[in-house]
């Protein structure tokens, strides 16, 4: 009879890395480093450029503070990727595709911030700080409840409470000085108060990609960078037909028939340049 340690040690080897994913993550693990430490040393825009004119232009964050957060999000999310990869010698069923699905959303954010043009740009920074302020704002209002009596054992519920109401009247000052920007700068309120969905913001960031690179040849980048990011995105709400694409059924001689998930490095290789084209556009 077939040892049980035996049969169930079949599934590792669908999971484990080949000599080329390894120099892939080693190679992205050091590309995350570099472009962490541009982003750190250059968040401040260089003297006579764009983004350096627009920094007194609003008096909330400006592009280029938004822009290097959510580049620096992107970078986390894939140096994490690298780093378990490694470590682990194996990719993961879902988690592994979820942490590259959340670097591209990020690092489109920092693309789409970034637009050709300035008045684009200032609505969408604009855009992304009330996005950020409103969301802010009803976290705190969660945490503001009833009245107690200064008591000791009321003292970490009084402190919480005091905090939210605190953070509530900087969000509303924020959203104040927002409305107050976009009709200083003459901008269309309209695409300030229009939060774009995930999908779209997608989409508007992909269109500044080069087309050039072989990866986007056949559909262009819209689309290559639209699909990808929606088959990582199943990962990242626990829907099964991604997985299930690349999934493998293999027929256990004590139990039966069974199916074992077959992560494809590909596809996390894919998602993983589409993240660092977001991040660094050019041909």
């Amino acid at each position: 009879m077939t040892d049980i340690e035996d049969v169930g040690a079949t599934i590792d080897p669908l999971h484990e890395i080949t000599e080329s994913t390894r120099e892939h993550m080693e190679h992205l693990l050091e590309a995350c480093r570099g472009y962490a430490d541009f982003w750190c040393d250059n968040s401040t825009p260089a003297p006579g450029s764009e983004l350096a004119d627009e920094e007194d232009s609003l008096t909330v964050r400006s592009t280029s503070v938004l822009a290097a957060e959510a580049a620096m999000v992107a970078l986390d999310h894939l140096h994490l990727t690298a780093s378990f990869v490694l470590a682990e010698k194996r990719l993961t069923a879902f988690a592994t595709f979820t942490v590259v699905r959340s670097a591209i959303t990020a690092a489109a954010v920092a693309a789409w911030l970034v637009a050709p043009e300035k008045a684009t740009r200032l609505e969408r920074a604009l855009n992304l700080n009330r996005q950020q302020a409103r969301n802010e704002k009803v976290a705190a209002e969660e945490m503001i409840g009833p009245d107690r009596p200064k008591t000791p054992e009321n003292e970490a519920y009084n402190t919480r409470t005091e905090g939210a109401k605190k953070a509530v009247q900087r969000m509303n000052e924020t959203l104040q000085q927002i409305e107050s920007d976009v009709a200083r700068l003459k901008l269309e309120p309209t695409a300030i108060t229009r939060q774009p969905r995930d999908n779209v913001l997608i989409e508007e960031a992909a269109e500044l990609v080069s087309p050039t690179k072989p990866h986007y040849e056949d559909f262009g980048p819209v689309v290559e960078i639209r699909q990808k990011w929606r088959t990582l995105s199943a990962h990242a709400h626990g829907q099964a037909w991604a997985a299930n694409l690349s999934a493998r059924v293999e027929t256990n001689p004590i139990t039966g028939v069974r199916t074992s998930w077959n992560p494809p490095a590909w596809l996390l290789d894919q998602g993983i340049l589409i993240a660092m084209d977001l991040l660094v556009r050019r041909s």
